[in-house]
């Protein structure tokens, strides 16, 4: 963290990127490392892909940018990769910008995406569950007092990567006595439950309808496949998209160790997402296909039909499950 503190104080104006797909772990990291940096009177530029697909992250496009402009990037500047570590998941590319001084703040592993050489400081943290908390982290390590919508941007990250603390396992006091700060400065848990999880469109319902039609089960119910196609996409649109309540109904039934969803994209280009509450290294799993994530939510792209990509999981696992 002081490395960290050290390159902030160092240089004058920041490009901050998240990753590819940027779920709100990534976007209330990089606004709110943007807003503390700015109170150290720099400048911030926040990067992203626009529009959001998800209906949370609605509100929060208007500080964020989809393209880098020359005006962005001017004397003594650098960069920040926040909730990945390598400009190849950057959003949009960061590839412009590469030449500058780097630091990085992430919570994923490092095994299977070294970081790059020559990053300047990096902090990076496998066993914290969301990067908004290391940002917390940081700024307590600053005596930097978070406002209440700051204390919402980072209480809403590690509700989107604990899946409202339900991934959470034993000895995790750390991150609920946290929250419990974050809590006391101004955060909602009532009102953050329902902006990620309330005012769903009636398309949304239709998509889970879509995708529980669509289940496969393998392995005597260990491994339960459901998809989505291009042509479901008349149906409902791509922010109706409910993955996280597709992955909280399947992980609940019995017997299952892997729920696995499957999109095609366009045609022989899928997207993979795998989740889990067994003893299962998904990340291991998605890093063999190419992919990475956490232990127990990974993914990965794949170029071939969705045929191919289900038949190729299925195979992968079966002697993992049976």
């Amino acid at each position: 963290m002081d490395l960290i503190l050290q390159f902030i104080k160092k240089y004058d104006n920041f490009l901050i990127f998240g990753h590819e797909d940027p779920d709100a772990d990534c976007v209330c990291s990089s606004m709110a490392l943007s807003i503390f940096i700015n109170s150290l009177g720099k400048t911030t530029h926040v990067y992203s892909n626009l529009p959001f697909k998800r209906t949370e992250l609605k509100q929060f496009e208007k500080y964020c940018k989809s393209e880098i402009s020359d005006k962005d990037i001017s004397k003594n500047s650098a960069v920040f990769l926040i909730d990945h570590h390598t400009f190849t998941r950057s959003a949009p590319s960061s590839k412009a910008v590469s030449s500058l001084p780097v630091a990085i703040i992430d919570h994923h592993d490092i095994t299977s995406e070294p970081i790059p050489e020559g990053v300047e400081a990096a902090f990076i943290d496998i066993k914290t569950p969301s990067t908004t908390l290391l940002i917390y982290k940081f700024m307590k390590f600053s005596k930097y007092t978070p406002d209440t919508f700051i204390s919402k941007l980072i209480f809403l990250g590690i509700c989107t990567d604990t899946g409202f603390f339900r991934h959470l396992e034993e000895h995790s006091e750390e991150t609920f006595r946290l929250a419990g700060e974050l809590t006391e400065l101004g955060a909602s848990p009532n009102k953050i439950f329902y902006e990620v999880y309330g005012n769903k469109s009636l398309g949304s319902r239709n998509f889970l309808k879509i995708m529980l039609s669509s289940m496969q089960v393998f392995f005597n119910g260990k491994l339960l496949v459901v998809y989505e196609t291009i042509a479901d996409l008349k149906h409902y649109d791509p922010i109706d998209r409910d993955n996280d309540m597709v992955y909280q109904i399947l992980l609940g039934t019995n017997e299952v160790k892997i729920v696995a969803l499957f999109r095609e994209d366009e045609t022989n280009k899928c997207s993979v997402g795998l989740r889990t509450t067994a003893n299962i290294d998904l990340a291991k799993i998605a890093s063999d296909f190419g992919g990475g994530g956490h232990k127990k939510a990974s993914g990965y792209t794949v170029n071939t039909t969705i045929e191919n990509a289900i038949s190729a999981f299925v195979s992968y696992t079966e002697k993992l499950l049976t």
